[in-house]
């Protein structure tokens, strides 16, 4: 990406974390689907915290970004809420808002990622090679603290994230209804 720089093109990378919001076809939809199935495990203790992107603030973000001055161009920036919170209380939060049972049932870390990974290879020697359901990467995302620096992007790029995680799972929430 930053040859592309190198070719005298202005480069600006954005690195979102969890997005959600009104939209979100990807984390809280899967989340969903899980626990229908009931096969949605808190992994680990449960106290893990990560941030979360509303999609308003990665709207946000991204203009920014194109209204970024030279001093901004060639780096890489986090954009996230810049607030961790625990993962299964926004979870649950989804669910109960969706009239679903709570997450309760906890599956140890070491026995989560080893069935990530049998899952995985059984996957690969599969004819078609189908998507895994569990993946080592995300079992490490639900059991374990992630969050990220945003203060790049806070100095660079004037990126003041407004709309707050309960927002944004509110605004998931309406749209998944709809």
């Amino acid at each position: 990406m930053f040859e592309a720089q190198a070719e005298g093109l202005e480069v600006i990378a954005l690195r979102p974390r969890f997005v959600t919001g009104a939209g979100d076809t990807s984390i809280f939809p899967r989340l969903i689907a899980m626990q229908r199935k009931g096969r949605l495990s808190i992994i680990g203790n449960g106290l893990n915290r990560v941030d979360f992107t509303s999609m308003q603030n990665l709207n946000d973000a991204l203009f920014s970004s194109l209204l970024a001055g030279d001093e901004a161009l060639g780096r890489v920036y986090n954009i996230s809420n810049g607030v961790p919170v625990p993962l299964w209380d926004a979870v649950n939060y989804v669910l109960r808002q969706l009239a679903l049972p709570p997450v309760t049932r906890h599956l140890p870390y070491g026995v989560a990622y080893a069935a990530a990974t049998l899952n995985e290879w059984t996957c690969r020697l599969l004819p078609g090679q189908p998507e895994p359901t569990l993946f080592r990467l995300g079992v490490a995302v639900m059991a374990k603290d992630f969050s990220l620096d945003i203060g790049l992007a806070r100095q660079y790029l004037n990126y003041d994230p407004q709309v707050s995680l309960w927002t944004a799972l509110d605004e998931f929430c309406q749209w998944w209804r709809a």
